[in-house]
């Protein structure tokens, strides 16, 4: 082997070495940054909590009841004293004491979701156990918070999907809480 053959080797090797370290080098730094981003959200997320007193806190879709648009994302806080909505620069309140009572409701169009899950699943997987499994997909549910104010009852509505609460938990949370001061209620 020459001294030319050996150069050549050596930079193929270089080359080679470098067009795949330098994939694996990226994936690396980008899960780095990635993880750093993560932590940095997790620690902001933690301070608008202590802000708020909140031992319940997330991100949730309003889908009325609040005077703010329709649709939008909004933070969730929720303490002892109160649930507060947060977007932007614009700050919610509701005393837990107002709270008459928080339920887990499915959608307003929710004969119509069910059908349209029922026969999307039947087309991807066996008709009979498709439609049974895409009527559980297509069930939308709502949180309702119904409370008083100035003796007329209005309430809350958050769309539950792709949001990263734990519903349950809050509506357990604000039985407790309103249990306590339910009465009758006159029709």
């Amino acid at each position: 082997m020459s001294n030319g053959d050996s150069v050549i080797t050596i930079l193929l090797m270089l080359l080679f070495g470098v067009l795949y370290i330098s994939p694996i080098v990226a994936v690396i730094l980008y899960l780095k940054s990635r993880a750093k981003r993560k932590e940095a959200i997790k620690k902001e997320k933690e301070k608008e909590a202590e802000k708020y007193s909140a031992y319940i806190s997330g991100i949730v879709k309003h889908s009325g009841g609040l005077p703010m648009a329709k649709g939008i994302m909004i933070n969730f806080f929720m303490s002892n004293e109160k649930l507060t909505f947060v977007k932007d620069n614009q700050e919610i309140s509701l005393d837990r004491s107002k709270i008459l009572n928080a339920d887990l409701v499915s959608g307003k169009n929710a004969k119509q979701e069910v059908m349209m899950g029922a026969m999307a699943g039947s087309m991807v997987v066996d008709p009979l156990y498709g439609a049974i499994y895409g009527s559980m997909l297509a069930k939308h549910k709502y949180l309702v918070i119904t409370y008083k104010k100035d003796d007329e009852v209005r309430f809350i509505s958050l769309d539950t999907e792709n949001s990263d609460l734990y519903f349950q938990r809050i509506i357990n949370d604000l039985k407790v809480c309103s249990s306590e001061e339910q009465g009758k209620i006159e029709l």
